[in-house]
């Protein structure tokens, strides 16, 4: 007898669950691993290369700025440059080592990198000229790395400011006191078909995919279009479209997938990198269309292959924008870690203890054992051990749960859960906590809020 067409279909959805858990999985300790804040008692060289308690990128994304601006976005290599390059260098390295041997510097390490910023700008200002056609001269050339620093150092403390007077706790401790009746971790099936019709379910993700994620769709295509020869641009953007297609469709149909579109996405489509991302496209579209203005910018002088310095000006300008939306999503995540801290044995705790106390039934992880920790990019990280039963059923190599959320999803989880405690003081006062730290969290600069897909 031939196999029910229904239970033939769940099986395709299912075995595609089986291959994005595995992934998943894998990608979670990857990211976990390649984002976690640098640990103490490392040697005295990688201290001063990269301060405790950060990521790598962090110190990597300061340089690329200092570097961008000693050279400027199109890459002058005249002794007024290499000379205001080697100041910067040198002044983050002091920097470094200030922060490994006081906790100040360490804590206010990006007034620290502002302030650098600010001097090499203030140097080009001083150094700089005006030029005239054809003259040849060592010192520096003006550019707009100025402007861009003088926004940066009025912008981020500007956000620091607001993180530091809105994120504070008016309820009693109400966050931290409700934590434990929250569960944090995603519920159980997530990889597997629950409903009717998956080769629907199949067909509807797909067409549902460049509808709902257009920019997420067309950006690789376009960000390859800006580095290849003429007489490849068409196969390398369909390629890679047809590549973001599959794998959006794949995420929209399973949610954990589309977490880790998520963390990718937080590179290129919120607050300002998105705005950059549809200028690229945009850019993209023009070349491919063969429109003349453009095409000539691209293959001026560059054999084909492409305007280096359109290139360089684009991996500035998202750099900056990193930058400042790394420091924005870190001022929140480090607030929301004090608010849930019911210890507070240190001013910003790193990592917090987090035993669940409600019913073992909605997910996979143990209640005991679980900790809440910072992590890269502004985002909290929830860890935890998977139940015996459940890592022998789906043979998963290790029993580690790992979890991560930004501040804005967190607090969303908070009020989801804490709606249905049966106690309506405890769920009254717990409410008001999540929805003062709600509000405030909305008044924080575009880059710390929640995106679609990133």
């Amino acid at each position: 007898m031939n196999e029910h067409p229904t239970h033939r279909e769940a099986s395709i959805y299912n075995w595609l669950g089986e291959h994005v858990r595995s992934f998943v999985r894998w990608w979670r300790e990857f990211d976990a691993w390649l984002n976690q804040p640098l640990p103490k008692g490392r040697h005295i060289a990688w201290r001063w290369l990269a301060p405790d308690g950060y990521a790598w990128f962090v110190p990597v994304l300061a340089a690329i700025l200092t570097l961008a601006m000693a050279l400027g976005p199109t890459v002058e290599m005249r002794w007024g440059n290499l000379g205001l390059l080697a100041i910067g260098f040198a002044l983050l390295f002091l920097l470094h080592a200030a922060a490994g041997r006081q906790a100040l510097f360490n804590q206010y390490l990006l007034g620290g990198q502002l302030v650098i910023l600010a001097a090499l700008a203030l140097l080009l200002l001083v150094n700089s000229r005006p030029e005239t056609y054809g003259m040849m001269t060592a010192r520096p050339r003006l550019h707009v790395g100025v402007a861009i620093v003088c926004a940066l150092v009025l912008a981020l403390p500007a956000a620091w400011l607001l993180a530091s007077s809105l994120f504070r706790s008016n309820a009693g401790g109400g966050l931290a006191d409700s934590l434990p009746k929250v569960e944090l971790f995603l519920p159980k099936n997530r990889y597997d078909f629950m409903g009717r019709g998956p080769i629907a379910a199949l067909v509807s993700a797909l067409v549902i995919a460049p509808i709902r994620y257009p920019v997420e769709l067309l950006l690789p295509g376009s960000l390859l279009t800006l580095f290849v020869p003429d007489h490849y641009l068409w196969y390398a953007f369909g390629v890679t479209a047809l590549v973001a297609w599959i794998v959006l469709f794949l995420g929209i149909l399973f949610d954990r997938l589309m977490e880790i579109l998520k963390t990718v996405g937080r590179l290129f489509f919120i607050g300002p990198q998105r705005v950059i991302s549809v200028l690229v496209i945009v850019v993209a579209v023009l070349r491919l269309a063969d429109v003349h203005y453009i095409t000539y910018l691209f293959n001026a002088g560059s054999r084909g292959y492409g305007n280096t310095t359109i290139m360089r000006y684009i991996v500035f300008a998202y750099a900056v924008a990193w930058y400042y939306g790394f420091w924005c999503d870190h001022f929140v995540a480090r607030r929301l870690m004090r608010l849930i801290d019911k210890q507070h044995l240190s001013i910003t705790p790193v990592e917090i203890a987090y035993d669940y106390e409600g019913s073992e039934t909605l997910s996979t992880v143990r209640n005991r054992g679980r900790t809440i920790a910072l992590h890269g990019a502004g985002r909290l990280k929830i860890e935890g051990r998977y139940e015996d039963q459940y890592q022998r059923q789906t043979k998963a190599a290790s029993n580690r749960a790992i979890q991560f959320m930004t501040p804005a999803e967190m607090l969303a989880q908070f009020r989801t859960q804490l709606e249905r405690l049966p106690d309506r003081l405890q769920r009254e006062t717990c409410l008001q906590a999540c929805a003062t730290s709600s509000v405030r969290r909305s008044s924080i600069p575009p880059s710390s809020a929640p995106w679609p897909m990133a």
